[in-house]
Formats: C-alpha cells, sequence, structure tokens
C-alpha cells in the first residue's frame, strides 16, 4: 500500500481547516496538493455535507439540500477538475463567502479530493495495469464569532457490557458547543440509600466542536440490584455536564 500511496497525488494541507473568520466577510482556503508521481495525474473535487454520529461516525448526506448547520452554499471551488503534472505541487483554492445573518455556533462541510491516473488503465506485453484512485476528505469547519465560544458536552448514549467478570459501560459524548476543549468523566454509583458503591474517573481526551468521543469505565463491581448512576463531564474551562439515570444490574 505505502507505494501506490507515493505514487498519487497526496494533500499536504491538513484534512481539517478551521475558519475564525467574521460573519459577512470572505475567506480563501488553500489546499496544497502535490503529485508523487511520475505520471501525470487527473484530480476532481466534490464538497458534500455531513454529520458527526457517535455510533456510526462521520455520516455524509448525498443531496442538493444542505443540511442546516452545511457550509457548502458558501464555497466556491477553483474548479472541479484538474491535471497536476508529474512531480508538481500546488493550491486548490475554495473560496468561501460568509453569510452576515448565519446565527449558529458553527457549520461544516467535506471537500472530496479524489485522483487517478491519466489514463485509467494501461495495456503493456498483453497484462493490463488498472489505475488506482485514492479519496481524501478535507473537513472545513466554520467557528461562528458572533456566538459566545462555548462548550456542550452532551452524552449520547451509554451501554452497559455485562459479558465479562465485572461490568463495563461504554459512554458516547458529542461536544455541540463551539468551542475545543479536553475534559475527563467522574462516574459514581449509589445504591437505593445513597451510599457509593463505586467511584472513577476516566483519562482526559481532547473534543473539537461536533466531535464525538467514548468513555470506557471499567471494572464495576457490584451486587445485582438498582442503582442511581451520576456521571460528571468536567470540561478543562471550568464547565461542569452531568447527568443520571437508574441502572439495574
Amino acid at each position: 500500500m505505502p507505494s501506490l500511496l507515493f505514487s498519487q497525488v497526496v494533500v499536504n494541507s491538513g484534512l481539517t481547516q478551521i475558519i475564525d473568520a467574521p460573519l459577512g466577510t470572505a475567506q480563501t482556503l488553500n489546499i496544497a496538493l502535490q503529485n508523487n508521481s511520475d505520471d501525470a495525474k487527473r484530480v476532481t473535487f466534490a464538497l458534500m455535507d455531513y454529520y458527526n454520529d457517535c455510533n456510526e461516525g462521520y455520516v455524509y448526506v448525498d443531496g442538493e439540500e444542505p443540511i442546516e448547520s452545511s457550509c457548502r452554499p458558501w464555497l466556491t471551488l477553483e474548479n472541479t477538475e484538474l491535471v497536476l503534472l508529474p512531480r508538481e505541487k500546488r493550491d486548490f483554492s475554495v473560496l468561501v463567502n460568509i453569510p452576515s445573518n448565519y446565527n449558529l455556533p458553527n457549520a461544516n462541510t467535506c471537500l472530496f479530493i479524489n485522483n487517478t491516473a491519466l489514463v485509467d488503465s494501461v495495456q503493456k506485453a498483453g497484462v493490463i495495469q488498472f489505475g488506482v484512485q485514492i479519496r481524501y476528505g478535507v473537513n472545513i469547519i466554520y467557528n461562528n464569532p458572533s456566538v459566545q465560544s462555548s462548550v456542550d458536552l452532551f452524552t449520547q448514549s451509554l451501554v452497559i457490557d455485562t459479558a465479562g467478570v465485572n461490568y463495563a459501560f461504554e459512554l458516547s459524548l458529542v461536544n455541540r458547543g463551539n468551542a475545543s476543549t479536553t475534559f475527563h468523566t467522574k462516574a459514581s454509583i449509589l445504591d437505593m440509600e445513597g451510599n457509593m458503591v463505586y467511584e472513577n474517573t476516566s483519562i482526559r481526551q481532547s473534543i473539537q466542536p461536533q466531535q464525538c468521543r467514548k468513555v470506557l469505565l471499567e471494572n464495576i463491581d457490584v451486587a445485582p440490584g438498582t442503582y442511581e448512576l451520576v456521571l460528571l463531564h468536567e470540561a478543562d474551562s471550568g464547565d461542569v455536564f452531568g447527568v443520571s439515570e437508574s441502572i439495574t444490574f
């Protein structure tokens, strides 16, 4: 596989582009491309909306109508296709016209960059060699500076694993805010009399806006019964997000 990558067009400017410009302004993103091949390569570009689901990961939406948090209508591509000469390096420009009336904390879309051999297959000595296509996805994220910067850690799902000797929890969190942070989760389990029978703190993780993270809490050794689970997600901003629910083992 590495030999295939070395013979393809690669993206050198990173796969996440963050825009923090004011409303009503324009900004140009430059995507750095490099053809590592000794052959000319055709590169095509397409925009597609996506959202982040903690269970399914990035879910791409193939449709003409943009989703609510899309910045796809703001973007103008330099072109939809170009040819890079052997070993050529060049920037691909994306013009972003930010509307003056956007009121959500952030917006996003994805720029797909597809590259193939200029001739998709060639025949040498009776053997057909097919060109290999590699696709990059560049996430374009807009953070709205007119909306107060905030973190919002939301517990999307909780799965209890009872297969092992002791119980384990797997939490899925999504940051619904417009600011990045690091966080850890404190979990407490109380019996029906209010006595704490389990307490644990997860490792600290970073999380971006609209990103999901998994939190695993293991070695929960409690007797069968009904308990109150209390989860506190503490961000480095000082914000604390809590949730509690009744659980039965």
